[in-house]
């Protein structure tokens, strides 16, 4: 599994060297950057260090949305609870998660917002599950640097999420079923501005591989029988 950190619109460069050097510590390689040009100025590499392969590495794409279409899995991270989620999960609780699914996932990024005020609510939802570091005051709060490092430390005890997908697995089947899923609702009037329909998604990147080939079946039936339309005969 290939574990991605993506900082969304950082503008402190030294922040960026500073995950940079997170990364490089805890034996992480790939860092991308959303909207910013901020790791091309010289405080970032100062604070990088000896990680200035981290920055020559990096990845910038122009939105979230780009980023998240190249991965299989996605954790945003978040300050504080916010109501656009049934379920938040701790942490150091995470790895686990991307653990019992590690055949299933080929690339998995972890989201981290603006130093000023973290992700917008449209951007937790685009993600897959929301993560949050418990703190015991308020403020003063972790800075960008910091919190990369801690998600970097806690993914790093994981080792078997960077082994390599055994051959007789397929990387990317749950993303496939998630791309399914949101062709199907729809079609049953669900469409994403219910409720339910990121309810159900959220639930959904929760299955493990011992279910993920009876949900595609499933899945794969529902939308032959959408696809054809009413049986001949049918009421319409």
């Amino acid at each position: 599994m290939n574990i991605h950190f993506i900082l969304v619109e950082p503008a402190v460069p030294e922040n960026i060297g500073a995950a940079a050097r997170a990364l490089k510590t805890m034996g992480f390689a790939s860092l991308w950057l959303v909207n910013t040009k901020a790791h091309l100025e010289p405080g970032a590499s100062w604070v990088a260090h000896a990680s200035n392969d981290i920055l020559e590495g990096v990845r910038v794409f122009d939105c979230l949305e780009d980023a998240l279409a190249e991965l299989d899995f996605s954790i945003a991270t978040s300050a504080k609870t916010r109501h656009v989620r049934h379920e938040y999960y701790m942490a150091e609780n995470v790895p686990g998660i991307l653990e019992a699914k590690a055949d299933l996932i080929h690339h998995a990024g972890i989201v981290f917002g603006r130093e000023e005020y973290g992700l917008k609510n449209d951007e937790l939802k685009q993600c897959d599950i929301i993560s949050r570091l418990p703190m015991q005051t308020a403020y003063p709060s972790l800075n960008l640097g910091q919190a990369v490092m801690i998600y970097a430390y806690l993914f790093s005890s994981g080792r078997s999420l960077t082994r390599e997908v055994s051959p007789d697995k397929q990387p990317g089947e749950l993303r496939a079923l998630k791309n399914k899923v949101e062709r199907i609702l729809p079609l049953l009037d669900l469409p994403p501005s219910t409720n339910i329909y990121r309810r159900i998604l959220e639930r959904l990147m929760h299955i493990t591989q011992d279910d993920i080939h009876l949900l595609h079946s499933i899945s794969n039936e529902i939308l032959k029988k959408l696809d054809d339309g009413p049986p001949s005969g049918a009421d319409s």
